[in-house]
């Protein structure tokens, strides 16, 4: 997910994120996403919203930038 700078912390992030894990519950489905290591200002706003950073997954790719998996906990 992307935000336009103008608008970060007035709360797209957090409806967004809602009406996804709103669908997800209703499917039965848990919820996470990937969120790149060095932007910590999506990680702060996934945290805001109830996710939990559980790392970097094993065997992550050397040649790729890492990429935090954050975990919907209830």
């Amino acid at each position: 997910m992307w935000v336009a700078p103008a608008v970060r912390g007035t709360g797209p992030v957090g409806r967004l994120v809602g009406a996804v894990v709103g669908w997800a519950a209703g499917e039965g489905r848990s919820t996470y996403l990937m969120v790149r290591s060095d932007n910590v200002g999506a990680r702060t706003a996934y945290e805001r919203a109830g996710f939990v950073d559980t790392g970097v997954p094993e065997r992550w790719p050397i040649d790729e930038p890492p990429e935090r998996r954050m975990e919907l906990r209830s």
